[in-house]
């Protein structure tokens, strides 16, 4: 049996699975040494990535109306749209995290060690590329990844105080309303240029090809 996963020591997950009831205990002393400490060891800053082409899904009929009726349990994170093992390790992790406020761990510092000195290869079938380190992002298939970039892009609403804006994830549209055609271009590029400023300055780029007026 293969393993799907990708990980930089190579050890299949199924072999991890099997010794799992032997490894809860040297688990549980490490993460509390690493939140003791505050500090991550280098080899959970590693990663392996695999680039993958993201294709569209389907949704069926059956379980589009098993969500109208909410039939399921909302903790049930499985085969649902919207959801994912990543979403439920999230909330996993959230209650975690709300335990932890009530110790004295410091948790900024613990992220902050976490995210420096970040190392990541590049795998493409068998061909796997040297480590090399990366000095922006947020840690490419981390459980708390995407909270992480929330917060960070949080701060692109501060730009567009005299527009409507909405965001998705790194997406984000922005609208404005005027009576002058001419004037209400004039505005919309002023906060295309705020925006374009911003984006550099915090090592981002706008991707003009998916932009539309």
């Amino acid at each position: 049996m293969k393993c799907k996963h990708s990980s930089v020591d190579s050890i299949d997950v199924i072999f991890l699975k099997r010794l799992l009831p032997s490894l809860l205990v040297p688990l549980a002393l490490l993460f509390s040494t690493i939140l003791k400490t505050e500090n991550y060891p280098q080899k959970f800053k590693q990663a392996v990535v695999l680039p993958l082409y993201k294709g569209k899904g389907s949704h069926s009929r059956i379980m589009n109306k098993i969500e109208e009726d909410n039939l399921l349990d909302d903790n049930q994170h499985g085969f649902r749209k919207g959801r994912s093992c990543e979403t439920a390790i999230t909330v996993l992790s959230q209650t975690i995290f709300n335990e932890l406020d009530k110790l004295n761990v410091n948790l900024v510092v613990v992220i902050a060690n976490f995210l420096f000195h970040r190392e990541i290869s590049i795998k493409i079938k068998e061909f796997v590329s040297s480590p090399f380190k990366v000095n922006r992002g947020i840690g490419q298939g981390t459980v708390n990844g995407p909270n992480l970039f929330m917060l960070f892009f949080n701060a692109v609403s501060h730009l567009k105080t005299d527009c409507h804006h909405s965001i998705f994830a790194d997406d984000v549209a922005i609208y404005i309303f005027d009576k002058n055609v001419k004037k209400g271009l004039e505005r919309l590029a002023k906060i295309m240029d705020r925006l374009d400023n911003w984006c550099n300055l915090v090592g981002l780029s706008i991707s003009y090809k998916k932009l539309s007026l």
